[in-house]
């Protein structure tokens, strides 16, 4: 009874003894398709029996692909599967997915869902789900020139560092792979050239990245073709020319330590540059023009070392000329604490008033001590001079006590104005004079040039009566 059966399905299936006796169920197919992937060309017959029962009716879901290719048709999982479980077949729906199965992991045919490759972890789930059988298409893998796939690859290690173990064995896949890490890494330098936007020589990178991201553009059959052609514009020959000559000693440069002297050197230039002018001698001037040729130049990544030499010897000159200036503006500040101490005002001054201005005197000090720029110790030292100094003789005068004076000329009509009856008409109080500084006094104007002796004597005639002028207001001259 049971050869019967096994009799008529032989003659009728007469296909079916392709399979070898050999069961297969739908969880198989995961591992199916990993042993495959895994198996090496050369492995010692008998090393994997599944593998070895598979291999002969994969052959033929082979031969089937190849003739539908042929036609210029198309396969599909699920025209397979019809195909192999009709006569002369008659195979098992887990029987053909295993076939399947295991010429896509042995990259024999390939898979597209929908035009995407169909990826090796997703592989086995899809061709179980029997709504998108139908829309898998089975293909033969394209072929593409073994020296072009081997110069993709060792572009694929020159270019971007990675490794056989990183690099898929397909083709498709490893041009899949090489596409993915171009553009990581134009993403990389993109965020490189944005935190290092104070460099102006990471502009350079700007072509470096229009390349990489036009190579990753391209798609798996030109990286597979053209670009790695050696007169292929943006081509691998190319973008490794910039690897060497710009992207590599830009990045060591950046990530290493003399960015950072090169940082501090760009921004002391910057910030002393208001100095520079007041900098005395030819060699400041030199140095001063040679660090800012290097702070320009586009290479200078290339000669921090050169550039922190030029910025050393200017920050020295420099320092010693504000140390200099510094000294010089204490110097007048106390030259007039001493004139203000000598002046009658702070000897008829109150104490509090003595306290304010000594105060006032000690914060213009402090201040000289922190002023970064010469021009503004100079301001300073001209206001203190021409309106601080002034306003301090004001200030301790208006503490003083007023003294009374009798009227100058007692013979005069009384007034009819009424007065308080505490205070004696025939005296007042005397107005304090104002002080101002020598130089707000306007100076005259006589002529356009000084040339005789009768020149200077009119001159200093007009400036006399403008001192006379400016004292008969009420004004008392400081100089």
């Amino acid at each position: 009874m049971a050869e019967g059966p096994g009799t008529l399905i032989g003659r009728y299936y007469t296909n079916f003894s392709l399979l070898g006796g050999q069961r297969y169920e739908d969880t198989d197919l995961a591992r199916i398709i990993m042993n495959a992937s895994q198996h090496q060309p050369g492995m010692l017959d008998g090393m994997n029996a599944v593998q070895d029962k598979l291999d002969v009716p994969a052959d033929d879901v082979f031969a089937a692909v190849s003739r539908d290719k042929g036609k210029g048709m198309v396969a599909t999982v699920k025209s397979l599967l019809d195909a192999y479980g009709s006569v002369p077949y008659g195979w098992p729906y887990a029987a053909t997915l295993a076939c399947i199965g295991h010429l896509y992991g042995s990259d024999r045919i390939t898979l597209t869902l929908d035009g995407k490759p169909v990826q090796r972890s997703e592989a086995a789930r899809l061709l179980r789900e029997t709504k998108k059988q139908d829309s898998i298409r089975v293909d033969l893998p394209r072929v593409f020139d073994t020296r072009k796939v081997s110069q993709l690859r060792d572009f694929a290690r020159d270019f971007l560092g990675l490794t056989a173990a990183d690099l898929p064995s397909n083709a498709i896949d490893l041009a899949e792979a090489v596409t993915m890490r171009l553009k990581r890494e134009a993403e990389s330098l993109t965020q490189l050239r944005v935190r290092n936007a104070r460099f102006g020589f990471v502009q350079q990178l700007d072509k470096a990245i229009e390349k990489i991201n036009y190579a990753s553009g391209m798609g798996e059959d030109w990286l597979l073709g053209d670009f790695t052609a050696q007169e292929t514009e943006n081509g691998s020959e190319e973008l490794l020319e910039f690897k060497e000559d710009v992207i590599d000693p830009i990045v060591a440069f950046l990530n290493g330590s003399q960015s950072r002297i090169l940082a501090d050197g760009l921004e002391w230039l910057k910030n002393n540059k208001p100095n520079i002018d007041y900098v005395s001698g030819t060699t400041a001037a030199s140095l001063y023009q040679s660090a800012e040729q290097l702070a320009n130049d586009p290479n200078i990544f290339r000669k921090t070392n050169k550039f922190k030499t030029a910025i050393d010897d200017l920050r020295k000159a420099t320092d010693a000329t504000i140390q200099t200036e510094r000294a010089n503006a204490l110097n007048d500040v106390e030259d007039i604490r001493a004139r203000i101490h000598d002046s009658t005002e702070y000897q008829h001054a109150t104490q509090a008033a003595q306290t304010k201005v000594e105060t006032e005197l000690d914060q213009v000090a402090e201040r000289m001590q922190r002023i970064p720029f010469i021009y503004n110790m100079r301001e300073s030292v001209h206001e203190l001079s021409e309106r601080t100094y002034p306003q301090l003789i004001n200030t301790l005068a208006a503490s003083a006590p007023r003294p009374k004076t009798a009227l100058a000329d007692e013979a005069q009509t009384p007034s009819t104005t009424p007065t308080d009856t505490n205070i004696p008409e025939s005296w007042q109080e005397e107005t304090p004079r104002v002080a101002v500084s020598f130089a707000t006094i306007s100076r005259p104007h006589t002529k356009d040039a000084l040339e005789t002796k009768d020149d200077v004597d009119d001159f200093l005639d007009a400036y006399r009566r403008e001192l006379i002028a400016a004292i008969e207001n009420g004004k008392k001259i400081l100089l």
